[in-house]
């Protein structure tokens, strides 16, 4: 069994999913393709030796970012050279081998409602993964990257597990109930999943077997504490 600090454990990839796709304004601002610092899981993730992690999304070049407050831990992350450096020169999704990886962690951001959730390359890499019974991590809105991800026998990945994501009612607080282009919790469900919630905005997250999510922003380093907690004891 491996643990985070042995270097034969094989890459854990971060997914931030930043768009290929017509962009659209919401609310007069344009969320559809930047990526969310606070839902990046920064402190859990701060202690991987660089080699183990790896960014991937459109590829290389500066990543739009979406923040209104920046919390101690995503000024830790802008001042990580390193880490910065990992996010500018992230290879294209495609172009990556999931074989090399252990684990896949989405976050959220509104972008994915529109690019993660209509990606089948993204779709064909999570059910690849989530059948080697490799680490599965979502949240908040990165969750819409599960929508069309299918296990070996071709159900959703999510058909019949415990499942978290942004709520209905924390996204009519913010406005955008008219706006996405569906209601994430609805399709949750919809596709079989055994949706679970807290309170709006407070961390919260469930993990089933291999498929680890997350509820809103607030619960991004829960959830990158279950991701590096599933790889040091095998699940």
């Amino acid at each position: 069994m491996h643990t985070i600090n042995d270097m034969a454990i094989k890459r854990l990839r971060l997914e931030p999913y930043d768009g290929q796709l017509s962009r659209t304004v919401l609310r007069g601002r344009d969320h559809s393709n930047v990526v969310p610092l606070p839902g990046n899981g920064q402190d859990a993730f701060a202690s991987l030796p660089r080699a183990l992690r790896t960014w991937a999304g459109e590829g290389p070049g500066e990543k739009p970012e979406e923040q209104q407050e920046v919390p101690a831990s995503v000024q830790r992350f802008l001042a990580d050279e390193n880490a910065m450096q990992t996010a500018r020169n992230s290879p294209a999704l495609g172009s990556v081998d999931p074989g090399s990886f252990d684990a896949i962690f989405l976050p959220g951001g509104h972008g994915p409602m529109w690019d993660a959730a209509n990606d089948e390359t993204l779709a064909r890499i999570l059910g690849s993964m989530f059948n080697q019974s490799k680490v599965v991590a979502a949240v908040c809105h990165g969750s819409a990257g599960l929508v069309k991800a299918k296990v070996q026998d071709g159900r959703p990945v999510v058909d019949g597990r415990r499942v978290s994501a942004f709520t209905n009612s924390e996204e009519e607080a913010v406005g955008l109930t008219r706006v996405v282009p569906f209601l994430l919790e609805d399709r949750l469900k919809e596709l079989g999943g055994r949706f679970e919630r807290g309170p709006d905005w407070p961390p919260f997250a469930v993990q089933d077997g291999n498929l680890i999510t997350g509820q809103n922003p607030q619960s991004s380093d829960l959830v990158a504490q279950h991701v590096l907690t599933a790889l040091r004891t095998g699940g």
